[in-house]
């Protein structure tokens, strides 16, 4: 039974991932600063001093657009857990997927980060990824993964609290002792238990301090 007011839905039904790349040759693309997966933080974020434009990387394959309100979210090894709310305009490796949210009015671009950091998503990502043999998903299969989508007035209220974004962030590289702390919002959490059986996510490895914005 899920709470009142909220909805189980896909990824498929709430963003609108990416499609049709851009060249970085192009003079209107090439000085973009251009984000790659080992531009992203395990765990969410962006790591900054890492990154340089199209051009200064001297970049010749297709890339995909995003702008400022794309959330970035990378396809390979999503037990990794590389998301991230860019706060600038740019383009992305085609290993990953920029996505915006089709209906503003339905869901909320933070919340939606928040999703797709949790422990039961990233778990979810994982386990779709190797059926290919392949450690990435697909499109398909990422917008086939189900969750809970709660009202908007509360997904506003989980993305607003900064310790909701931040927490996860911090708990990548120690993993939490209970699912309530992985999630940082007992709400979602007791939501979550009773629609979606989702388990924890697989251990991350990474060594590198995690911020959740850039």
């Amino acid at each position: 039974m899920k709470p009142e007011g909220w909805e189980i839905t896909t990824v498929g039904k709430t963003v609108n991932i990416a499609s049709g790349q851009v060249d970085p040759k192009d003079e209107a693309i090439a000085d973009l600063i251009s984000v790659g997966p080992d531009n992203l933080l395990s765990g969410g974020g962006i790591e900054k001093s890492s990154l340089k434009s199209a051009r200064e990387l001297g970049q010749i394959s297709g890339k995909y657009a995003f702008d400022r309100n794309a959330i970035l979210y990378s396809k390979i090894r999503p037990n990794l857990n590389k998301v991230a709310l860019p706060s600038f305009d740019g383009i992305c490796s085609a290993d990953m997927y920029p996505m915006w949210v089709s209906d503003s009015a339905r869901a909320n671009r933070e919340f939606i980060y928040f999703v797709l950091t949790s422990q039961g998503f990233v778990s979810s990502a994982t386990s779709r990824s190797f059926r290919t043999g392949l450690p990435k998903i697909n499109r398909e299969d990422l917008e086939a993964i189900e969750f809970p989508l709660p009202p908007l007035p509360e997904q506003r209220k989980i993305a607003r609290d900064p310790a909701n974004l931040g927490r996860r962030a911090q708990k990548a590289r120690h993993p939490p002792r209970s699912e309530e702390q992985a999630l940082g919002c007992p709400s979602l959490c007791d939501a979550l238990r009773r629609v979606a059986p989702w388990r924890p996510a697989p251990k991350l490895g990474a060594d590198t301090p995690c911020r959740c914005h850039p």
